[in-house]
């Protein structure tokens, strides 16, 4: 799986098509730049498939990239994991590299007339594949849409209805991880079932080298160390996820509140509140003084009478 993701390197953008070194080589050491693996969940999907085995591969460059991802196909077709697979493809190149039907064919008859004997066995296998139809190749303009993938529903039915029969979908490259996650500027820890905003026609996953700024599911420890090994670590193509995803994101409830405010009402609410509290208070009791007489009342003197007699 980590050859089919870092064969995403080798596109026009990066490294003008040419090919360095040796490719095992450069996954086994690359393989720590792999920031986020959920590789043993898409393993787990393959191996619970129950009554369907089917694979919806969506490819990304035609060349190298291409060859690796058919080994990954047949690799999986061989090991009893899938039946059939369905690769789907532009019907035009977005990308002068971008895969479409015609690039498999050629690939595919390329490598039988090579004089290698083992690419000679590759692609004589393949088109047997594609002979009895275990492998087929379905074409759809709406790849090539300026549109992410949450309007696939509405403006491709047919071929999201395609896509929800398979038991995993796999997602190759840069741009299709940006229709994904809809090109947003995501904090890098957001989950990735909730970047992709209800896409979920089937369980996916995504191989991806990055080359552009949309990140999702890795924790923000991991970009700080990836900021700090590299400024450039979202366009280097050095960086690689493989992700994967089961479950739609749904949002918590949360309160529902008044608009516009009614703030006279509140104020009455709490008005009455207050003066239901002091109520219900106790009032400390007075203590009684003997002699003290009613506390807050003045006696008044007693009234004498006088004579007139006694006066003179």
């Amino acid at each position: 799986m980590q050859i089919a993701l870092w064969a995403n390197k080798y596109d026009l953008s990066i490294n003008k098509g040419i090919e360095r070194g040796t490719h095992l080589n450069m996954a086994r050491k690359m393989e720590p730049n792999v920031i986020c693996d959920h590789s043993e969940a898409i393993w787990e999907a393959f191996r619970s498939n129950e009554d369907n085995d089917t694979i919806a591969y969506v490819p990304n460059n035609a060349g190298y990239e291409l060859f690796c991802d058919l080994c990954l196909a047949d690799m999986l077709f061989t090991k009893g994991l899938t039946s059939h697979v369905t690769f789907h493809t532009k019907s035009i190149p977005s990308y002068v590299s971008d895969v479409t039907k015609n690039d498999i064919i050629w690939t595919i008859q390329t490598l039988k007339n090579r004089g290698d004997p083992h690419l000679r066995c590759l692609g004589q296998r393949w088109d047997d594949y594609m002979a009895n139809s275990s492998w087929e190749i379905q074409e759809d303009p709406f790849w090539h849409y300026p549109l992410d993938y949450t309007y696939m529903q509405e403006y491709a039915p047919e071929l999201h209805d395609k896509l929800a029969t398979a038991n995993l979908i796999i997602f190759k490259g840069d741009l299709a991880y940006r229709k994904l996650f809809g090109d947003i500027n995501w904090d890098t820890n957001i989950p990735v079932d909730k970047g992709l905003r209800g896409f979920l026609p089937a369980k996916l996953c995504v191989l991806r080298t990055i080359k552009y700024g949309v990140v999702c599911g890795i924790s923000e420890e991991v970009a700080a160390k990836c900021s700090k090994a590299d400024n450039n670590w979202k366009e280097s193509g050095n960086y690689g996820l493989i992700q994967y995803c089961d479950t739609i994101y749904v949002e918590k409830p949360q309160e529902e509140l008044a608009f516009p405010p009614d703030f006279e009402a509140e104020e009455i609410e709490g008005l009455e509140g207050f003066e239901a509290q002091q109520k219900t208070e106790e009032s400390p009791e007075t203590p009684e003084v003997e002699g003290a007489g009613d506390l807050g009342q003045i006696e008044e003197p007693a009234k004498v009478e006088v004579t007139e007699e006694e006066v003179k």
